[in-house]
């Protein structure tokens, strides 16, 4: 870096520093989408007839104070106006070991976890570990040590070493019926370790006010109000590296978010910590306008590009990336096929007090006139129902949601020529992403987890104690095609556009019903126990007629203690 630049940068930092002194909740910390302060302030803005707090997570702590500041608590019930003043307590508390007087404040973590995960079927059927409820992102690292840093109200940091059992095995690898997040307590690995020492866990830093805000850092990523999944950017790994830079407003919100990942094809011997080489860099566009205080409309425009480095280009919003299409006349990779992209929008209406509406529409492809009937339209239609009140001492959270993506969403078949004029497939231009650092292989789909060539139906319910117990259940449809979840994992290259053209589902559907009842309940402030039970009945297993229907049955147990 040139010597003016290491000035100019020293100069923003110090001024950014100097902003304004220490607050409770400042404006740069972040917070998780599955946070409580985020659940009870959503649900006491249901109880405003307001939309809740910007969904583009981890989310600033300036968004989460301007949306509690419009909740009106004159028009809510007693029970939620009990619910806000524990709210507003818990913003105004100081940080739990050091609140000094010079600007700076601390906050350390020391949770245990242990987790216990078994399935077993009916018919001694084997499922693979991508159908498991368990994923690897799911799984809590058995210790972990936490440290929140604040200077001002505007610079927040964070980090997290974590001791979490390694990912050594494959997506589509046969699962081992029962599981243990502390596996690598009792194994003698010969070779490396068994455990992920891509440390650290989680780290980052979060700079802004309520105007703007600027994130850099490796951490969980979700985008857009679905409750199964969402299509732009989906919770779908342990962690994403990335940055953001956010606009704020009450009445236009925008946010870029950038994603970095490697090949997800192993066999490029691609590593994420090399700087060499093709890598994909996801850059998402997000623009959210207050039409009015119980209505907003969100616009989404982003692509995912292989590339051997960041170009300034990809992030300047006005580029809109229209004219790399997935399917054209011709299918071999060539110049302006680096690229896949996305559109979509959603519009949150909260309808009255307690409703709420989302309808979420997403455009991988989509031709007009005659090109419509040359080659497959790719997109994703989301629709849900949320409703929240009171009941007795606690909170009732129900939810419906219905959603279908169409068999070629995220895809893009461009192949590669051999050296002998055959062709391969290749994955890297779709919207399949992931990291094969190490011997961990998590790869997965870019925006909703279940991917393409899926139909879902889903009803959530469940109580909430204030936040010292639950107890739910869900109740779940999910239709696959051949091109669906598990496309990743298969060699299904066949050319069907004709088929797709005239079927929402391609090949022999595979269905899944599932019931899951769940709970959680705090013994203590510093002792949390959770579980569920999730009974499957699959039919048409792996889209193969021949194998016969069956039951399965998944239960997990998970103790949670905080040391301090």
């Amino acid at each position: 870096m040139k010597q003016n630049q290491k000035i100019l940068f020293t100069l923003i930092l110090i001024t950014i520093f100097s902003l304004s002194s220490i607050s409770a909740i400042t404006s740069a910390s972040l917070y998780d989408r599955d946070s409580f302060t985020v659940r009870a302030i959503n649900y006491l803005a249901l109880g405003s007839q307001i939309t809740g707090i910007y969904d583009s997570f981890p989310v600033t702590g300036a968004s989460v104070l301007y949306t509690f500041n419009q909740i009106d608590r004159s028009s809510l019930n007693e029970k939620q106006k009990a619910l806000y003043d524990k709210i507003k307590n818990n913003l105004n508390k100081s940080a739990n070991l050091i609140n000094s007087s010079d600007g700076f404040s601390s906050n350390i973590q020391l949770p245990i976890t242990f987790e216990s995960f078994l399935y077993e079927t009916s018919d001694n059927s084997k499922l693979k570990y991508y159908e498991l409820n368990n994923q690897f992102k799911d799984i809590s690292p058995w210790f972990d040590f936490r440290t929140q840093l604040y200077f001002s109200n505007n610079v927040f940091g964070y980090t997290q070493f974590a001791i979490k059992d390694k990912l050594n095995y494959s997506l589509s690898d046969e699962a081992s019926n029962f599981d243990l997040n502390l596996n690598s307590l009792f194994s003698i690995p010969k070779g490396g370790t068994s455990f992920e020492i891509y440390q650290p866990y989680k780290i980052g830093i979060s700079i802004g006010d309520e105007h703007y805000n600027f994130q850099l850092g490796k951490n969980r990523l979700s985008m857009g109000s679905g409750i199964s999944g969402n299509f732009f950017i989906g919770d779908n790994f342990i962690k994403q590296d990335y940055f953001s830079f956010s606009l704020l407003s009450p009445i236009f919100s925008y946010t870029l978010n950038v994603t970095q990942f490697d090949q997800q094809d192993s066999s490029l011997n691609f590593a994420s910590i090399s700087f060499n080489g093709k890598q994909q860099y996801r850059v998402m566009h997000k623009v959210k306008v207050n039409l009015l205080k119980n209505l907003s409309l969100d616009v989404y425009q982003g692509a995912i590009y292989q590339v051997d480095s960041l170009n300034y280009r990809m992030i300047i919003p006005f580029m809109y990336v229209h004219n790399y299409f997935n399917f054209k006349d011709r299918k071999i990779i060539s110049e302006g096929d680096e690229a896949n992209n996305i559109l979509g929008f959603q519009t949150k209406w909260v309808l009255s007090k307690s409703n709420e509406i989302n309808f979420i529409v997403t455009f991988d492809q989509i031709q007009v006139f005659e090109s419509g009937e040359e080659f497959p339209q790719a997109y994703g239609i989301l629709l849900n129902y949320k409703r929240s009140k009171t009941l007795g001492d606690g909170i009732v959270n129900e939810s419906i949601e219905a959603v279908y993506t169409s068999p070629y969403l995220y895809l893009n078949e461009k192949y590669d020529k051999n050296s002998d004029s055959s062709y391969t497939l290749n994955y890297n231009y779709d919207h399949i992403v992931g990291n094969n650092y190490g011997s961990n292989d998590e790869i997965g789909y870019s925006g909703y987890y279940y991917g393409p060539d899926t139909i879902l139906l889903n009803y959530n319910y469940k109580y909430y104690d204030v936040d010292d117990w639950s107890l739910g259940s869900s109740l779940t449809l999910r239709i696959h095609g051949t091109k669906g979840i598990n496309y990743n994992n298969d060699d299904n290259n066949g050319d069907i556009i004709d088929e797709v053209l005239s079927n929402i589902i391609v090949g022999t559907p595979e269905t899944i019903i599932s019931f899951t009842p769940n709970g959680s309940i705090k013994l203590s402030n510093n002792l949390f126990i959770s579980s569920y039970l999730s009974i499957n009945y699959i039919k048409n297993h792996y889209n193969d007629t021949s194998n016969d229907s069956f039951y399965n049955i998944q239960g997990k147990i998970k103790v949670k203690l905080n040391l301090f």
